[in-house]
């Protein structure tokens, strides 16, 4: 139990910041505050951090640079229809990897041109990635999308590929290959 004498000197606590505070409610708002123990004396937000500006703002400069170089290299890869060669000369290379032995000669070819599909990944947004590889570094396949002409950058690491012997289409039946992507990074 609160003795007098604790309920005055909290009184007077309250009475003296509420002196102090610009509002008709004064005395209201500081015992809000003070029973949850939060006491702000001014509305007033924190103050904002100082930034320093970038250098003649380059970073904007650079950032359309950048943007425009990727525009211009998604230009030059053009549509899926443009990389029908790629995909044909690949598919006649292909042609003997039914069989005994696919796996293995599978990993020996080179993956230019293949059209591949992501039907194993941790990360879902990977599964059901469908395109013909344009470029292949150690560890990822670069791949123009299909049906959209979207390129787009695939780990090799934790996936599992289909490599597609036709076209992809909406049929699930057609031939295909299915190969483990860390496969692929120890061949290089």
């Amino acid at each position: 139990m609160e003795t007098t004498s604790s309920k005055t000197k909290s009184s007077d606590v309250f009475d003296l910041i509420a002196r102090w505070v610009d509002e008709p409610r004064g005395r209201e708002l500081v015992e809000s505050k003070l029973k949850r123990r939060a006491l702000l004396l001014s509305e007033s937000r924190a103050p904002k951090k100082k930034t320093i500006p970038y250098a003649g703002g380059r970073r904007k400069e650079r950032r359309s640079a950048q943007r425009e170089e990727r525009r211009k290299r998604e230009a030059e890869l053009g549509s899926w229809e443009e990389t029908a060669w790629l995909r044909e000369a690949w598919r006649r290379q292909a042609v003997g990897l039914r069989g005994d032995g696919a796996h293995r000669a599978a990993l020996e070819m080179d993956a230019h041109g293949a059209v591949v599909a992501v039907v194993g990944s941790p990360v879902e947004s990977y599964v059901g990635v469908c395109g013909v590889v344009i470029e292949e570094t150690r560890q990822t396949f670069r791949v123009l999308e299909w049906p959209r002409p979207k390129v787009k950058f695939l780990p090799k690491r934790g996936l599992v590929f289909a490599l597609l012997f036709e076209d992809p289409g909406p049929s699930l039946t057609r031939p295909c290959l299915l190969l483990d992507g860390d496969k692929f990074i120890d061949r290089l």
